[in-house]
């Protein structure tokens, strides 16, 4: 279905970059934008305000 993560940057404070997979048959589905919706509170949650994907 979908993958979603992210990585806390190292160089910058406060910043983390988000990774997103979904599969081909899935694309235009919206089953990435659900997964980044449920990650973004978890990833603020844990002091990370400027958000890159």
């Amino acid at each position: 279905m979908g993958l979603v993560d992210y990585l806390a940057a190292a160089d910058a404070p406060h910043t983390a970059e988000l990774a997103v997979a979904v599969a081909d048959g899935l694309h235009h589905r919206g089953v990435g934008t659900l997964l980044v919706e449920h990650l973004v509170p978890v990833v603020r949650a844990r002091r990370h305000h400027r958000l890159h994907r």
